[in-house]
């Protein structure tokens, strides 16, 4: 059994990011719409009332609270449903360059200043 902690389990730095949202293409726009829980630069974690089935390829349409958006394809990894609500993990499949390297400076900036508000608050206890 792998005891490490999901950080160190994982190929990409995971940050906590609410007020993303991610649209999903339905026919030829995007309309479903669910909301980001995490992110790094393999994927993200989002909540939405869609159903999808593990393994499935959608297309997504990232905005982030910044202003910055992208679309790619990804691949349905995960899924688990609580009440009316699905927690769906994605890992991107086409992510541009461009995009991927936006993204990567901005799963940095937020690392290091969740790390930073960590240290504060355990400061202040």
């Amino acid at each position: 059994m792998d005891m490490r902690l999901g950080e160190e389990r994982r190929k990409h730095i995971r940050v906590f990011f609410p007020g993303g949202k991610v649209r999903i293409k339905s026919g030829q726009i995007f309309a479903l719409v669910g909301k980001i829980v995490d992110l790094s630069l393999g994927g993200i974690r989002f909540t939405t009332e869609t159903d999808f089935t593990s393994g499935e390829t959608i297309t997504i349409e990232i905005i982030l609270v910044d202003g910055m958006k992208f679309k790619c394809d990804a691949k349905v990894i995960h899924l688990e449903t609580e009440g009316n609500q699905n927690m769906c993990g994605v890992s991107f499949l086409n992510l541009a360059e461009q995009d991927e390297q936006e993204l990567g400076e901005l799963v940095m900036t937020m690392r290091s200043r969740q790390d930073h508000k960590c240290i504060d608050e355990r400061e202040n206890q």
